[in-house]
């Protein structure tokens, strides 16, 4: 089994089971839309970017899209289009897209009669532009990037679809935001450091048992 194998399988089941925690773990009510709650499995699903690639992710969540709209419980906060986005921040196309999603979604935002009232609030999505323009590739910017990709595309969802929000409302959310997205570039810098560390003590590990093996034979 090869490093890049090993490193999917070990990230891929520290990622499930923290996201299963994480599903418990509500961080506050999302505005405007009844009954549904802002996760850190929110803050985690994305890294399944680095795992699948752009295909995978399309695939995944084009199944979990599915699994809903078989079951009746599609909401456009369900769909899972802002965390798809956000998930794309951990490809190769990530500094596209951290021009691209960003640019649109302000342009979006602005050109609606509420949001052209509360511009400040877009300004947040320069974050992933500035990321990709000076090419900061570390983790926990690329984790910054990624959350911020799916506040750009759920809140231009929210404002197109439901519209439920005054100026006023939108204004009032941006140190809310400033906590949320935070909290939520760390939680997934810290998973994926620590899937790459508990990786690295795994093949030192191998190595080592291999490496004595290698030595008793010898001998």
């Amino acid at each position: 089994m090869d490093k890049k194998t090993l490193l999917s399988g070990v990230m891929l089941a520290c990622m499930i089971g923290v996201i299963l925690l994480a599903m418990f773990s509500k961080l506050s009510l999302i505005v405007g839309v009844d009954n549904f709650s802002f996760s850190l499995s929110h803050c985690l699903l994305p890294l399944l970017g680095s795992l699948f690639g752009v295909t995978g992710c399309f695939a995944l969540f084009s199944s979990l899209f599915a699994v809903r709209f078989i079951s009746g419980a599609l909401h456009f906060a369900y769909c899972g289009v802002p965390t798809l986005c956000a998930s794309l921040a951990w490809t190769r196309y990530a500094r596209l897209l951290n021009l691209f999603i960003p640019a649109v979604a302000m342009i979006l935002f602005v050109a609606h009669p509420v949001g052209s009232q509360a511009m400040a609030y877009a300004c947040f999505w320069f974050i992933p532009m500035i990321i990709a323009l000076f090419k900061l590739n570390n983790r926990f910017f690329t984790a910054l990037a990624s959350t911020f990709l799916a506040h750009a595309v759920g809140s231009v969802m929210h404002l197109y679809v439901v519209n439920s929000m005054t100026p006023a409302a939108w204004m009032q959310l941006i140190p809310v935001v400033a906590l949320e997205r935070l909290i939520a570039a760390m939680g997934m810098y810290v998973v994926i450091t620590s899937a790459h560390m508990l990786l690295n003590f795994v093949v030192h590990a191998v190595k080592s048992k291999q490496y004595k093996r290698s030595e008793s034979v010898l001998h």
